[in-house]
């Protein structure tokens, strides 16, 4: 190169010892791993983000986060823009090493020139002679002011590099400590808790250790002459120890903002039916396994859009950790691995940026610069005030930090740890936040058997945290009065009642979705009421209760209020319960699914799939295990169903609409298949399992029973 930027490349490259070979490779494998695994970690998430974001994932989507607060379009965007940065740098490095055929890096400061030489010489040809001066020296302004960017913030030996480091570590420290506390909220597994804590920590005391090698290579680099002019001795022993401290910084941060959540999420994604967009029964319906998968999925995802922002900026710190150290590379070319120069004493500036050229200026913008290097002492060290803060204050910040963390988190493992048996019993999945009261419990399992009661009282679950309780279960009660305590927990996702004879359920306990905003299902089984409780029939109605199943019931009557309070439902299972007449609410609400197997019903209202039914689309409608001979004769054209069940019913005939349904029609053990005459569609399924409507019911009876076996 013939110009001024060019010279100080070479001056640069002079002054900066090229790394030892071994470490040069260490280095370009490592920085390629990085870069390989964030693109990965970055697009796959991205495209979590906008699948969570399709209506078919809705029920999914809103138990991460409600609606009025999901950023996952925003946070795939920006997350995915990473990602691609990532992937991009990591192919142009590559590409560059295949070129070149040794080990390199893109060199992006070359480019750069060159990129700006093509413009000047494109200037050279357009312009008027008049024009080129000025316009040269705005370019040669541009190379200078985009090479000294690039030295002075990303450079290991640059101006900046030291307190965009510490900047750079306060925002990435202060974002996991943000997210250890929501860990500490979330994440019931000891094993998770415990290390994330300890990465967070450890990010934090390591920060000054690692300042304190860096501030020690400068004090033993650098020496100033009586001239003024400052002597660089040992330069590589100052490079290679930035190096190390950068990459081990990067390495930690990469593994609390990759190596965590890919542990949290892997094992529910291989679990994921991709073709049924759900999980097994055993995750979907287990007392522990379901608020595990929705709180540690939280702790993954964004929930809002702080909290989004948090989960980035290490991200953007990994980033900038990777530019610094291709930087390095890029001075360090694999070419000068060979005569390799020992300690050096070169009368020079710590980085290119401060020096300052005094160029004898030619008319021709492609005549080469003559160029005088002069210095004048501009480091921060140089001030009284840096000093203390880079050696007192800013190791005192980060060392407290960690000590703050780790006192919070052997605080709440020692309340979690510090209660007394009854507590116990009730507690299924415990949590330790940082600044609970009471004991923390994400699962609560009240059984009236165990206690010795027949209702539980009042009080019952006021030991517990109010805002850690997302699960509550209540079994085997025989005189059942819903405790009005029921309305403190903020945070419940689900409620369930086993074996219980409700006997008051009154609007003082009701479901209400100022108290329960965050609430996704209700399950009433083995339950004996005689009228569907008020508690579950009053407005507000909590918006994201959209899944209500209840089996084996002596309910009789559906109440028409349930078609105006259960207005967001959107899954219905009413099994097992012998209903006197065809429940007709539950269709004039938005429900997708809707199950009434083994209710007695001998009629389905004619008008059911004209008139009467809301909502344009149903995935199922199951009749199964139910006397009926007919089925509706019309169905509005805009109205759609996916899968009918009519198994093990008295049906002989379908309907001509029936032929529409999408996906499949099941008739097993019903006449209609035996029936060689009866026209029956390519869709229709008469494969019969035998008569045993307690294992085919959509809620899984068996299943759960095995949970709530009495011991």
């Amino acid at each position: 190169m013939s110009n001024t930027n060019a010279n100080i490349l070479n001056i640069m490259r002079q002054v900066s010892d090229p790394l030892q070979r071994i470490e040069y490779i260490v280095l370009w494998i490592l920085l390629m791993s990085c870069h390989g695994l964030c693109a990965a970690f970055l697009l796959i998430q991205a495209r979590i983000y906008f699948f969570l974001e399709d209506p078919l994932m809705a029920y999914y989507a809103n138990l991460l986060a409600i609606p009025e607060r999901r950023y996952f379009r925003l946070f795939g965007a920006l997350g995915g823009g990473l990602g691609v940065l990532h992937q991009i740098l990591l192919i142009l490095h590559v590409l560059w090493s295949v070129i070149s055929q040794s080990l390199t890096v893109f060199p992006r400061i070359e480019i750069v020139n060159r990129l700006l030489q093509c413009i000047q010489r494109h200037v050279q040809f357009t312009n008027t002679r008049s024009d080129i001066s000025s316009l040269c020296g705005i370019l040669t302004f541009l190379k200078t002011i985009s090479i000294a960017a690039l030295q002075g913030i990303l450079d290991i030996q640059g101006d900046y590099f030291v307190e965009i480091f510490l900047l750079r570590k306060v925002a990435e420290a202060s974002a996991q400590i943000v997210q250890c506390y929501h860990y500490s909220t979330l994440i019931g597994q000891v094993w998770i808790n415990n290390l994330y804590t300890a990465a967070v920590v450890l990010n934090c005391w390591i920060t000054p250790i690692l300042d304190y090698f860096m501030l020690k290579s400068d004090i033993h680099t650098i020496k100033e002459e009586p001239n003024g002019i400052l002597a660089m001795t040992n330069v590589g022993v100052s490079i290679r120890m930035r190096t190390f401290c950068v990459m081990v910084d990067t390495l930690l941060t990469i593994m609390t903002c990759l190596a965590f959540p890919v542990a949290i999420f892997v094992p529910y994604a291989r679990t994921f039916s991709v073709e049924l967009l759900s999980f097994p029964n055993e995750i979907l319906y287990d007392d522990v396994a379901f608020p595990n998968l929705v709180h540690e999925n939280q702790a993954v995802f964004a929930l809002n859009f702080l909290d989004g922002v948090t989960k980035l900026i290490p991200h953007l710190s990994i980033l900038l950790g990777t530019a610094s150290i291709s930087l390095v590379l890029e001075y360090s070319s694999p070419h000068r691995f060979k005569n390799r120069l020992g300690q050096r004493k070169v009368f020079a500036k710590k980085s290119v940026a401060a020096f300052k050229p005094e160029i004898d200026k030619k008319p021709n913008c492609f005549q080469t610069y003559t160029v005088k290097y002069s210095y004048k002492c501009k480091r921060p060290e140089c001030a009284i005030g840096w000093v203390i803060l880079r050696r007192v204050v800013v190791p005192i910040v980060f060392i407290v930090a960690g000590v703050l963390l780790l006192g919070l988190h052997l605080n709440a493992i020692h309340l979690s740890t510090s209660v007394d048996p009854d507590t116990i019993k009730i507690c299924r999945q415990g949590l330790r936040p940082w600044f609970a009261v009471n004991v923390s419990c994400s699962v609560l399992e009240f059984s009236c058997y165990d206690h010795g009661v027949i209702s539980p009282s009042n009080d019952a679950l006021d030991h517990f945290q109010s805002d850690s309780v997302a699960v509550i279960v209540f079994a085997h009660c025989s005189d059942f009065v819903m405790p009005s305590v029921i309305r403190q927990f903020q945070n419940l996702l689900g409620l369930e009642l086993w074996n219980v004879s409700i006997t008051k359920w009154d609007i003082d306990a009701a479901l209400n979705a100022d108290l329960h905003p965050n609430m996704v299902y209700l399950i009433m089984a083995y339950t004996n009421m005689s009228e569907m409780p008020r508690g579950i029939l009053t407005k507000p109605f909590p918006p994201l209760l959209d899944d209500i199943e209840m089996s084996i019931t002596n309910l009789q009557v559906v109440p028409k209020e349930v078609a105006e309070t259960w207005a967001n439902v959107k899954i219905v299972y009413l099994e097992h319960t012998p209903l006197k007449e065809f429940p007709i609410p539950l269709f004039q609400i938005g429900v997708r699914s809707v199950s009434l197997l083994n209710n007695g019903l001998k009629d389905i209202p004619n008008d059911l799939f004209t008139t009467v039914s809301f909502p344009n689309e149903y995935f199922e409608v199951c009749f199964s295990y139910n006397v009926i001979e007919t089925l509706p004769s019309k169905m509005r054209e805009s109205l759609s169903i996916s899968y009918l069940s009519l198994d093990h019913t008295k049906l002989k005939k379908l309907s001509v609409w029936a032929s529409t349904c999408r996906e499949q029609i099941a008739l097993g053990g019903s006449p209609i298949c035996k029936d060689m005459k009866a026209v029956i569609p390519d869709i229709a399924d008469c494969t019969d399992s035998g008569w045993n409507p307690m294992l085919e019911g959509r809620y899984p009876l068996q299943l759960i029973a095995s949970f709530r076996a009495i011991t």
